[in-house]
C-alpha cells in the first residue's frame, strides 16, 4: 500500500502537469461517473466474497465451484446490463448534464465510452478477486496494486512524449493497464484454485436467490450511508 501509494503521488503530478487543468478534471469527472456503478458491483463483490468464504469453511470442493460460478453469472450478466444502460445514456449524460467545455465534449464522449469498457472487465474479475480475498492470499493482491501502479505511472510518463490528444491517450493506456491486470488476477486464481473455472452445470439458482438479496440489503445500506453523508 505505501509503494502503490507513493507510485500514485508522482503519477497523479506528471498527469496533471501534461494533462492540463481543464483535461484532467474531464478525465477525474468521467471516472466518477462511471465509478458510480461500482456501488452495485461493490454489494454483489461483497456477497461473492461472503459466501465463498463460508463455503471454504464447509470444506465441500463442489459447493465452492457453485458459490464461484453463481457469482461468475451473476457479475458477467451484470455487466453487461451496466454497460449497455451506460452506452445508452452516455451522450444525453455528457452534453446536457455534466459541465464539459463544448470544444472537448466529442474527446469527452469518447473518454467516456473507453472507461465504460474497461469497467466490463472489472466487474467480471469481482469474483476472481473475492476469492483472493477469502483464500487471504494477499500477497498475490499487493502484487497486481503495485504492478497496476507500475503500469500508470508509465502512462502518465508516456504522455511526456506523445503529440497525439493525450486525455484520450492516457485514458487508453490506463484502461489497458487495468484490463491486464484484471486478466492476470483471472489467470492466476484459474491456475491456482480448482473453483475458479466456471461450469455451467454448477450454476445454482437457491445461491443466485441468496446472493442477489444479500447484496440487495447490502446495497440498501450503501446507499444509505451515501444520502446520510451527502446531507439528503
Amino acid at each position: 500500500m505505501l509503494v502503490s501509494g507513493i507510485i500514485s503521488l508522482i503519477s497523479t503530478r506528471l498527469v496533471l502537469q501534461t494533462l492540463g487543468v481543464q483535461d484532467y478534471g474531464i478525465f477525474s469527472l468521467i471516472v466518477g461517473v462511471v465509478g458510480m456503478l461500482t456501488i452495485l458491483n461493490g454489494a454483489m463483490g461483497i456477497s461473492t466474497q461472503r459466501f465463498l468464504s463460508h463455503t471454504m469453511g464447509g470444506g465441500d470442493p463442489k459447493e465452492l465451484k457453485t458459490i464461484f460460478s453463481t457469482g461468475l453469472v451473476i457479475h458477467f450478466f451484470l455487466a453487461i446490463a451496466i454497460v449497455i444502460l451506460f452506452a445508452l445514456i452516455g451522450h444525453v449524460l455528457i452534453v446536457q448534464f455534466l459541465n464539459v467545455p463544448i470544444e472537448r465534449i466529442k474527446i469527452a464522449i469518447r473518454v467516456f465510452y473507453v472507461v465504460l469498457f474497461g469497467s466490463f472487465f472489472n466487474i467480471i474479475t469481482t469474483p476472481f478477486d473475492g476469492t483472493l480475498t477469502a483464500r487471504e492470499n494477499f500477497k498475490t493482491i499487493a502484487f497486481a496494486e503495485i504492478l497496476l501502479s507500475f503500469s500508470l505511472l508509465g502512462s502518465a510518463i508516456f504522455l511526456l512524449f506523445t503529440s497525439l490528444d493525450k486525455l484520450i491517450i492516457y485514458t487508453v493506456l490506463t484502461t489497458v493497464s487495468a484490463i491486464g491486470i484484471a486478466i492476470f488476477k483471472q489467470f492466476y486464481c484459474i491456475k491456482r484454485y480448482a473453483e475458479c473455472s466456471y461450469n455451467p452445470k454448477y450454476f445454482n439458482r437457491k445461491y443466485y436467490k441468496e446472493m442477489t438479496s444479500f447484496a440487495g440489503w447490502n446495497l440498501f445500506g450503501a446507499l444509505c450511508s451515501l444520502a446520510r453523508g451527502h446531507g439528503l
